[in-house]
């Protein structure tokens, strides 16, 4: 398996560099993803939703698409911005 040398930015703009085994470029791009997940990701409790609110969440998520529907364009933007231009 081939050793991979890798150099970049992650989405907080920062250099990120090391060495990797991986299959191919494909497979190291994957490693590289599970890995920035596995740091973003931070399990805590579950909860599970009360059956007597049922009314409640679905109108609350209708609500919710609806914010999605109309902010995604700005949103999306603004995620592109941010990692042209880095944090401040």
């Amino acid at each position: 398996m081939p050793t991979f040398v890798y150099k970049g930015r992650d989405r907080m703009n920062q250099v990120v560099t090391g060495e990797k085994d991986a299959d191919n470029r494909e497979a190291l791009r994957m490693l590289l993803r599970r890995e920035q997940i596995a740091e973003w990701v931070r399990p805590g409790r579950s909860i599970e939703p009360d059956v007597a609110l049922r009314l409640t969440y679905d109108a609350l998520y209708e609500d919710y698409l609806d914010l999605y529907r109309d902010s995604r364009q700005v949103v999306h933007r603004l995620a592109a911005r941010q990692g042209t231009q880095g944090t401040r």
